[in-house]
């Protein structure tokens, strides 16, 4: 599979924090990705520049209806930048150690597309297409395959947000919290 030619129509990466993988339900017959992600930050720049890598993925399995039947979760060492910065170990929550332990990007990419290969998945969602531009960024500076197929349906949580009046955690929240938000969600984003 090659990378992604839009970045902006592709999903974001996941990460197993020491690759655990929650298997609680049989695959439903139709349900969505939910994608978190953290990202290196530096110099309090917590933004999601395209400098920035993958740190730790988050991702769910959600039926329609918002019930979380298999989760997974890896943390990532970075490539360009593999010591991180203090604000990012604060920001993050994360140990040096944790990263240094933790698996490349694209051994993590394969381990999240045999995960996938178990559940129909009919689309994917994340808080907004930066996402999917450093996912396509980090597969590209790594050479790690693109880990969704590409007729995948994106839902922009963020946009979806904006545009209904309602409320978003914080990028600064935890990746649990984060994805949490977009279990919760997903029921209403299909409703409309």
């Amino acid at each position: 599979m090659q990378h992604p030619a839009s970045p902006a129509l592709r999903v974001p990466a996941f990460h197993c924090m020491q690759n655990r993988v929650d298997h609680t339900m049989s695959a439903p017959s139709s349900c969505y990705l939910a994608i978190a992600l953290q990202v290196s930050c530096h110099e309090q720049d917590y933004s999601c520049e395209i400098d920035n890598e993958i740190i730790e993925l988050m991702a769910k399995i959600v039926t329609p209806e918002g019930q979380s039947t298999a989760s997974f979760h890896a943390l990532i060492q970075p490539k360009l930048e593999p010591e991180l910065s203090e604000e990012c170990i604060q920001h993050s929550g994360l140990s040096q150690q944790q990263i240094d332990d933790a698996d490349t990007f694209p051994d993590v990419m394969q381990q999240l597309m045999h995960w996938l290969a178990d559940y129909p998945v009919s689309g994917w969602m994340s808080w907004g297409k930066t996402d999917a531009v450093l996912l396509s960024a980090d597969c590209a500076r790594t050479d790690a395959p693109w880990p969704l197929p590409d007729d995948l349906a994106y839902l922009d949580a963020r946009r979806w947000v904006m545009g209904n009046n309602g409320q978003m955690p914080s990028s600064n929240a935890p990746i649990q919290t984060r994805i949490d938000a977009l279990v919760t969600l997903l029921p209403h984003m299909l409703a409309n």
